[in-house]
């Protein structure tokens, strides 16, 4: 939910119309009081939530519980200096335990309203962490009484500690959010491409996203991706949550893939083509530990069909047997992010350290095993005004296993990580990847971006080292809609030239 909208809109409803310093059984004691009081010190406060007001089940919290309590007592402690006789709360969560805790702390008698709540019944309902409402605080010989309450805007609602039941607050704020972008565009590795990218956020109220990607192109790739994501990736960007899921089927045939060779050494010269055709299905669950660490577990089906090779193809006498047929994994994977990124789709300040590891096992669905570690190190930093960004990306990764096939073994080349130099240009059991960009501000959505890659391959982790990497200059434009970016990028590489069309930033 969106606080700009409950405040606008009233959508609290309610005028606590609920003080009444009327007549006292014991109007001695009143006029007492009185007599002894110059003025009558009141004090309002929004004592936050703490809550983005996003989410169905659950909102997402920006505080851990300690963190809640620090600052419950450094309010107890600032209200106690100040010494008010009454006091108003907005934003108390939940509304009646709040007031009743802080009213014990201040020795103050307490009324309060739910507000805001959602679906419930007693303490259970939806969303399960959220019962917010006003509350009215006042020393004990004021004696605080309720009057009255009045809902002065909104549809109809029912607010209270036994039942909560309210519709409007979510259907106003939670509107579907629906992009697409037609695509024609030519690529070094694919030819001439068509297709569309079409991405529909919060149809199901649910702040979940749907994005789809269909693609066909003149050298016969064929590329259709859906990914669906509960809550969406830049939504939960930040937050605290409970879980996360996401659903990820990529399918990805290249007519016209290329094949060098395996490691550095690989020749130019030596490319030869096959066809490539990938399908991938992930599922990924993850975990806002906190609002800069995330953990995630997830499960990946991966298979492989090579064919089509060249009369003469070196694939079909180099071992395994798997890099001329069909090559599939079953896998799980782990992993764990710090992450003090302001923004997923584009970041312009923050650093990203994640490690991974993944587990490829044989089952009767696969027939490749593999283990895999990975460490990712991210940087972003606003260099200067018009706001242009540094961003540093260093990727290693490592396979542990023997006969692992082609289709499995870690690429260097191509869009997304070494522009410049060919899809799959070079392929080895440890990877390591450098990118360092430049991007600044051109004209109405459109930016630009200079930047420089660097990889190399070796056979094993223990082999790694700084000599000889492949680097390559880059350039690029981007246009930058709301819920994702367009990426056009130039590679100058040693043997060629790449030009690259894709969506969201290399990193």
């Amino acid at each position: 939910m969106n606080k700009k909208f409950i405040s606008k809109t009233a959508f609290m409803f309610f005028l606590l119309v609920m003080v009444c310093f009327g007549h006292a059984q014991n109007n001695q004691v009143y006029d007492r009081s009185i007599k002894k009081a110059s003025s009558l010190r009141i004090l309002t406060l929004n004592v936050w939530s703490g809550l983005d007001y996003e989410g169905t089940f659950r909102m997402g919290e920006y505080e851990k519980k300690g963190e809640r309590d620090k600052r419950f007592q450094l309010l107890v402690k600032e209200i106690k200096k100040i010494d008010p006789d009454v006091i108003f709360l907005q934003e108390a969560n939940p509304v009646q335990s709040y007031s009743a805790r802080l009213a014990r702390a201040l020795q103050f008698d307490k009324i309060y309203q739910v507000t805001l709540g959602g679906i419930k019944l007693g303490p259970l309902g939806i969303p399960s962490n959220l019962k917010e409402g006003n509350a009215i605080l006042a020393r004990s010989e004021l004696q605080l009484k309720t009057h009255d309450v009045w809902k002065l805007s909104g549809s109809f609602g029912l607010f209270g500690d036994i039942f909560t039941c309210h519709f409007d607050e979510v259907n106003k704020i939670a509107k579907p959010k629906f992009e697409f972008l037609p695509i024609l565009m030519w690529d070094t590795d694919i030819g001439f491409g068509y297709g569309i990218k079409l991405f529909y956020l919060n149809p199901l109220k649910l702040n979940e996203s749907f994005d789809l990607v269909i693609f066909n192109s003149t050298k016969g790739e064929q590329w259709y991706r859906l990914v669906f994501s509960w809550p969406d990736f830049e939504h939960r960007q930040g937050k605290i949550y409970p879980i996360s899921l996401d659903l990820t089927l990529d399918y990805d045939k290249y007519l016209k893939n290329n094949y060098f060779g395996i490691g550095n050494e690989s020749a130019f010269e030596d490319r030869e083509v096959y066809t490539r055709e990938p399908l991938e299905i992930t599922m990924t669950a993850s975990r806002g530990f906190n609002p800069t660490l995330v953990g995630q577990f997830g499960l990946r089906y991966k298979t492989v069909n090579n064919y089509n090779f060249e009369e003469n193809s070196r694939l079909k006498s180099t071992p395994p047997d798997l890099n001329v047929s069909r090559a599939t994994v079953s896998s799980i994977y782990a992993n764990l992010r710090f992450d003090t990124r302001d923004s997923y789709i584009n970041p312009s300040t923050g650093l990203v350290l994640q490690g991974e590891t993944e587990y490829a096992f044989n089952t009767s669905f696969a027939n490749v095993n593999y283990q895999r570690i990975a460490a990712w190190f991210h940087y972003y930093k606003i260099l200067l005004y018009p706001k242009t960004i540094l961003a540093l990306r260093l990727y290693l990764q490592n396979l542990f296993g023997d006969d692992i096939p082609i289709q499995f073994l870690l690429p260097i080349g191509g869009g997304s990580t070494l522009r410049g130099s060919p899809q799959d240009r070079y392929l080895g059991k440890t990877s390591a990847i450098f990118n360092g960009e430049l991007r600044f501000p051109l004209i109405w959505r459109f930016g630009g971006v200079v930047g420089f890659d660097a990889g190399k391959v070796w056979d094993s982790l223990a082999d790694f080292d700084l000599k000889r990497w492949a680097t390559n200059p880059t350039i690029g434009l981007r246009f930058y809609m709301t819920n994702f970016l367009v990426r056009l990028d130039i590679g100058l590489g040693k043997d060629s030239t790449g030009l690259y069309f894709n969506f969201g930033h290399v990193f």
